[in-house]
């Protein structure tokens, strides 16, 4: 019996075209077809979840008194790009005499993963409100 550690220069290595069959392509043609499949299903059901997510949220601040609507706004604005926080601002359903939206917003870039307890956007200004507590 012999080993063969460390003798891989005994096995030849096929050259690109060697590879290049009809089998090989049509391999790669089937995997291309599926993966393109099944990205377009995600893809669906991503804009899917959006649609129920966006109408049901409509639906929930409806539902809400004009205090908690804006609380809701401002919440949402504060985490929110300027030119994000703007659009949402011009919701119909944001309840007048709020502040100007963008006065308080992020920056035009996307939102940080958290890097701070209580800062949902990683920013430092952001931090939950800590209770007191009553003694």
């Amino acid at each position: 019996m012999t080993k063969l550690y460390g003798t891989s220069a005994a096995i030849p290595t096929p050259s690109a075209e060697a590879l290049k069959t009809d089998a090989t392509n049509r391999a790669l043609s089937t995997f291309l077809r599926t993966v393109g499949r099944e990205t377009t299903k995600a893809n669906k059901l991503e804009f899917e979840r959006r649609k129920a997510f966006g109408e049901t949220i409509n639906a929930w601040i409806e539902s809400l008194d004009e205090d908690a609507r804006a609380g809701f706004f401002a919440s949402i604005e504060a985490i929110a790009t300027a030119s994000n926080a703007k659009k949402i601002a011009s919701h119909p359903l944001r309840p007048d005499g709020m502040p100007q939206a963008g006065a308080t917003a992020n920056t035009d870039t996307p939102i940080e993963a958290p890097s701070d307890k209580g800062a949902p956007s990683g920013r430092k200004d952001l931090k939950a409100p800590v209770a007191e507590t009553a003694e």
